[in-house]
């Protein structure tokens, strides 16, 4: 019967919930090593639900389970036992158990539990080997109102399952005197009265909860996907419409971005959730390794979405069981290397640049560098030549190719050599990144970056040929433009691959172009021809350029390209145009396309058309894209020449008349389009609201003696990189943005905030230092005085 389905549906899931609540209570005693007379009392009520409604269903041995735990926890809580380590153990191997069940309810009564029930009723009956000291006698509490109806009175409204009701037997009665319990060594902490200072806090008051099928929450997405994309091509035609419309496009824009923001929390999901498993994970690895580690979570409240938290749980796995293995030493080699002999094992997570970033981070012995260089030759991962031609952070990666492993022998914790290659790519699977670092005799860190969601994105657009696509935002560091002779200069070559010296850094280049012409991966071939093609190509242009400037007539050449990151490597997209930023909404890729490496997606722009979702995984895979600096070039020309010119990444900006600014572009972490009447002004300071922040507005003005601005409709906002406050600067006018010859005269101008001017584009040109100048506007607000 249909009912049925549901019923029994409608219980697994509240047990889930109920088991979710178990754990984290396990994993609290655990840490604190306290046990609250209050935590034991939400056990047995967790477990109590759990096997009342197991009985109208028909599970019975998940009820024969539950009836055990529960009388065990009872005999807790009354005062008539004190918790022990057994104790604990076999409450959470029953936890465990119940796990396992509910993921096949309907083959649960197959499942034996009588050996897990016969240790719980010893346990209950006294025979416990080590106990604390007697836990106080439990004081009548009141029961907490409980708002959420179970299944038991769900099944009260259809009288036909009358027949599949059993009695519940009655809890038991207090005991009027706690039975005596010898106390050796203790092993676990008694229970102890909660003061209850937490209900106090919240002043008695709950959250109240409603229960929204995952299918239904989907749908909501999609429909705010929808919306967004509405919202996108009515800004489209913003600049053509009267006040009116502006005025009511506005409102959209503000309605659609609230409503998206407050429609993704509703699928956000606290990551302690995945952290929480972890703890009995490494207990058991530990004994079962023969070793003492402690394992620590940092950052459990950060939010992911639930489809990719769903997604990183065998990553995880994966991370610490090789920390623990792998990581950390053996008690008697870490006394010998002067180490305490407890290791540490620490995941966390955190928030940085509009990701969520966790760290897997292990105090051990670290990877050695020439047992990696030897493991990959003997597998024949890598040959000779290629290794010699690495860095040691390329030498470091090499653990994550398929089929490696340094350990001697295969065992049922590692040594088959899939479970880095497993955790590459299941993160880049959703648009993430794995990097790691290690100090040989300190330990490893493998970090994962994560996007926030995978429905709605922001992304850059960018057009090769007649075709638009999407870069989303979580791979793009920042945009590089060559004007002039730069454009065919710059590029240089090395080997049969094409580089541009970005700052310290040699950057491989990537040609979109040449990526999607070709259906095949690159090879050394195919770079050399690629490669010497687009050299011809820039000595052509390089002798035009020359003719027509001798001519008196000179051409401009143009050439942008994006520094995207996939994991460690860093490399330049080749584009014809770029559009700006826009938030996509991904939808599915057609199956005629989705076997295509280069694209992870597929979205509707504003006008309607449809873009692809550049994959920069796939986009340095299909190009064969290695790192050909390894790290900084120590070939590359001084930065600074004799007569003090030197290279800078600048933004270039006018704020009101014809006066020029710069400042460097790895100062800035974004710039956006901002409405001026969006700015607020409390007192004689302005505010304008940005990602939910109110974020102090600074003008030129308001700190050096330079014009000011005529104050248009729309305005710029630079957004400092680490600043201490949120802050921006407040600009009237983008003029360029790239690579300049600097020659800094401190002379000329001086002020307070101004590092010096430049001759830049052939105008006199001043730079701004922002943090300078942030301290000389309100050196109180923002910290103290410089």
């Amino acid at each position: 019967m249909e009912t049925d389905n549901d019923i029994l549906a409608e219980y697994v899931e509240e047990s889930r919930e109920h088991l979710i609540k178990i754990e984290e209570i396990f994993e609290h005693i655990q840490k604190t090593g306290e046990v609250k007379l209050n935590s034991i009392n939400e056990l047995f009520r967790a477990i109590h639900t759990i096997k009342g409604s197991a009985g109208f269903l028909g599970l019975t041995s998940i009820g024969t389970l539950t009836h055990a735990m529960e009388s065990l926890l009872d005999s807790l809580r009354e005062g008539r036992l004190s918790i022990t380590q057994p104790m604990s153990d076999a409450l959470m191997e029953g936890t465990d158990m119940l796990s396992d069940m509910f993921d096949d309810v309907n083959k649960s009564n197959n499942v034996n539990v009588s050996e897990l029930v016969t240790i719980l009723k010893d346990l209950n009956s006294g025979n416990v080997p080590e106990a604390v000291a007697p836990a106080p006698q439990a004081q009548a509490e009141p029961e907490p109102v409980e708002e959420k109806r179970s299944v038991a009175d769900v099944l009260a409204q259809f009288p036909e399952l009358a027949q599949f009701a059993a009695a519940e037997p009655a809890p038991a009665a207090p005991a009027s005197e706690p039975k005596p319990v010898a106390t050796p060594t203790p092993a676990a902490p008694a229970p102890t009265q909660d003061d209850g200072s937490k209900q106090q806090e919240n002043g008695g008051k709950h959250e109240e909860f409603l229960r929204i099928k995952v299918d239904l929450l989907d749908r909501l997405m999609m429909l705010a996907g929808e919306l967004v994309l509405v919202r996108n091509q009515q800004l489209m035609h913003l600049e053509q419409a009267d006040s009116t419309f502006r005025s009511i496009t506005q409102s959209l824009d503000s309605v659609t971005t609230e409503l998206q923001e407050t429609i993704m929390r509703t699928r956000m999901q606290p990551i302690g959730t995945v952290f929480s498993r972890f703890s009995r994970m490494v207990r058991e690895l530990s004994r079962k390794l023969g070793k003492k580690i402690d394992f620590e979570t940092e950052g459990d409240e950060v939010e992911l979405d639930k489809n990719i938290l769903e997604a990183i749980g065998d990553p995880l796995t994966h991370l610490v069981r090789n920390a623990c293995d792998h990581g950390v030493e053996n008690p008697e080699d870490r006394i010998a290397a002067g180490k305490s002999e407890f290791g540490k094992v620490t995941l966390s997570a955190y928030h940085e640049s509009g990701q969520i970033h966790v760290d897997i981070k292990d105090d051990g012995k670290g990877l050695k560098k020439e047992v990696i260089r030897r493991k990959c030759l003997e597998k024949g991962l890598k040959t000779e030549d290629e290794i010699s031609r690495m860095s040691e952070q390329d030498i470091l990666n090499l653990v994550l190719l398929p089929g490696f492993s340094t350990a001697s022998s295969i065992t049922d914790v590692s040594g088959r050599g899939v479970g880095m290659d497993v955790v590459k790519t299941g993160v880049e699977k959703f648009g993430g990144s794995v990097s790691l670092t290690s100090i040989e005799g300190e330990g490893s860190v493998v970090k994962l970056r994560l996007p926030l969601t995978l429905a709605i994105i922001p992304s850059l657009i960018v057009q090769s040929g007649d075709e638009r696509f999407a870069i989303p935002q979580v791979n793009l560091e920042e945009l590089v433009c060559l004007y002039d002779k730069d454009a065919f200069t710059r590029i240089e070559c090395a080997g049969a691959r094409e580089v541009f010296r970005l700052r310290d850094t040699l950057l491989p280049m990537v040609r979109l172009r040449e990526a999607l012409a070709r259906e095949k991966m690159f090879d050394e071939d195919t770079l050399s021809e690629v490669t010497e093609q687009n050299s011809e190509a820039r000595k052509e242009m390089a002798e035009k350029y020359k003719e027509a400037e001798e001519g008196g007539h000179p051409i401009h050449y143009s050439l942008n390209f994006a520094v995207l990151r996939s994991g460690s490597l860093r490399f330049g997209l080749i584009i014809d145009r770029i559009h700006g930023s826009e938030e996509i909404v991904v939808k599915p890729m057609h199956r005629a396309v989705k076997s295509i490496p280069l694209y992870s997606g597929a979205t509707v722009l504003g006008d309607g058309k449809v873009a692809m979702i550049l994959d920069a995984t796939g986009l340095a895979r299909h190009y064969n894209v290695r790192d050909v600096g390894g790290g900084k070039d120590n070939k590359k020309q001084k930065a600074t020449t004799e007569d003090g010119t030197e290279l800078r990444s600048l933004l270039l900006f006018s704020n009101g008349g014809k006066e020029q600014f710069g400042v460097s572009m790895q100062d800035v972490k974004r710039v956006e389009a901002i409405e001026t009447v969006a700015i607020e002004r409390i007192g004689s300071q302005e505010y304008i609201t940005l990602d939910g922040v109110s974020t102090r507005v600074v003008r030129l003005e308001d700190g050096l003696h330079v014009q000011s601005s005529e104050q248009p409709e729309n305005m710029f906002f630079l957004i400092p990189q680490n600043a201490r406050k949120p802050y921006g600067l407040l600009v009237e006018k983008l003029i360029d943005s790239g690579h300049y010859e600097v020659k800094l005269n401190k002379e000329s101008y001086q002020a307070e905030g101004v590092e010096g001017t430049a001759l830049i584009k052939k105008k006199m040109t001043v730079l701004v230092n922002l943090e300078q100048l942030m301290h000389l506007v309100d050196g109180m607000w923002y910290g103290g005085q410089a």
